[in-house]
């Protein structure tokens, strides 16, 4: 089978960026034909830049015209999206629509529901807008980096295509990560059917036995932000010091958690680490 795999990278890696590799990985062991397609986020810079990404992210005709050039060379009997947000844009669904090849869109968060795709707002679960069409809610509390203008941005890409019917539409399947978030996305706004929403969990290779002469110590591995929880991690192991964590990852929290939890010799921050030494 030939499949086209299609990812919008966000500035900074992440685990939609794994998820990706580790798929294609597989597909590719197992035989398939893999080709992937990456739009990038960093190319959004300045002031310019910005307004025209956010023109952009609601059609972005370049991006349609590109995914078009590809499916004519490449000819994939399925169409694998991880993230359109925000270069490629949804302007790729119409493309996929037009060559009639199947899509299939992987849902890594509330992106379609959520304006910060978290459904969290000041660290307390948030679920004002799971079945507004247009959720105002997230304009007001300004819950994308903390402005109303680009909250709106986001707001608008995801409604207005939620009125043009484009998520129920032109994509044949969706992939939820557990049943938690496939329950919150069916019982939302998108209205998609129950049939087109399955759950397959992300993955990690198998390592294998290994060294089995494993040091005393508990390991989180992940990105650095609030809502994953990893000040809540620290927190508890700050009380029991006779416990030692070591803590992976970078993010926009790592200094701050640094910073708080420098005098604890239990609590140890590596910053960003290659996989092999991860593993």
């Amino acid at each position: 089978m030939k499949i086209l795999f299609i990812h919008n990278r966000y500035k900074q890696y992440g685990g939609e960026d794994v998820a990706v590799e580790l798929e294609t990985s597989i597909l590719e062991k197992k035989g398939h034909e893999v080709k992937t397609i990456f739009f990038d986020n960093k190319k959004i810079g300045g002031v310019f830049s910005k307004i025209n990404a956010a023109f952009g992210a609601l059609y972005n005709s370049t991006s349609a015209k590109q995914i078009s050039k590809y499916i004519l060379e490449f000819k994939p009997d399925v169409i694998h999206i991880h993230n359109l947000f925000f270069v490629a844009s949804p302007s790729i669904l119409y493309a996929t629509t037009k060559h009639k090849i199947p899509v299939i869109l992987t849902l890594h968060n509330y992106r379609l529901i959520c304006a910060n795709a978290l459904l969290m707002r000041d660290g307390q679960v948030c679920e004002l807008c799971i079945n507004k069409k247009i959720p105002f809610s997230g304009i007001r509390h300004k819950c994308y980096r903390n402005s109303a203008i680009e909250s709106a941005v986001v707001t608008s890409v995801t409604g207005i295509h939620k009125l043009l019917n484009t998520w129920k539409n032109k994509i044949n399947t969706f992939i939820t990560l557990n049943e938690f978030s496939r329950s919150k996305l069916l019982h939302s706004s998108l209205h998609i059917p129950e049939n087109k929403m399955i759950t397959k969990p992300n993955f990690v290779p198998d390592p294998g036995e290994g060294n089995m002469q494993r040091e005393d110590f508990f390991l989180f591995a992940g990105r650095i932000v609030k809502e994953k929880g990893v000040h809540v991690l620290a927190k508890a192991f700050s009380s029991m010091p006779e416990n030692k964590i070591i803590i992976i990852g970078d993010g926009p929290e790592l200094k701050n958690l640094q910073t708080e939890f420098n005098e604890f010799s239990n609590i140890s921050f590596t910053g960003q680490m290659e996989k092999q030494k991860v593993n």
